[in-house]
């Protein structure tokens, strides 16, 4: 992928910081089981409670997205964004996090994973 006319600078850091996200989404999507609650919750401070991670990983998903956009990635944070709702989306409703979903949700890891490794390779 090649860089466009943003400071080269900053554009390795977002790929250094971005790889990190990714690397703890990866890891974090492949063994967390989150806590289903008996009742609906609306409540932000309720679900982080109860979900931590899953608030953690919608906000990975979150930085990824602003700071690809920053650098003028449009590319890789429109798929950030895809990744930041869907996480957003298992987060609100811990119920709707099946299997399906962890791959779904890893596959789209591994999707970004790759674009943000090739930055600057082209």
């Amino acid at each position: 992928m090649s860089v466009p006319p943003t400071s080269l600078k900053w554009v390795l850091r977002f790929k250094q910081e971005a790889a990190a996200h990714l690397q703890l989404l990866e890891q974090g999507l492949r063994q967390v089981q989150p806590n289903i609650p008996s009742q609906p919750v609306e409540n932000t401070d309720q679900l982080t409670a109860l979900n931590p991670e899953l608030r953690e990983f919608f906000r990975l998903g979150h930085t990824i997205k602003g700071s690809a956009a920053m650098v003028g990635l449009q590319e890789i944070a429109d798929k950030a964004e895809r990744l930041e709702n869907s996480l957003h989306k298992v987060f609100k409703r811990p119920n709707l996090f099946s299997e399906l979903k962890r791959q779904r949700l890893l596959a789209l890891v591994a999707e970004l994973t790759r674009e943000v490794d090739e930055i600057g390779k082209g």
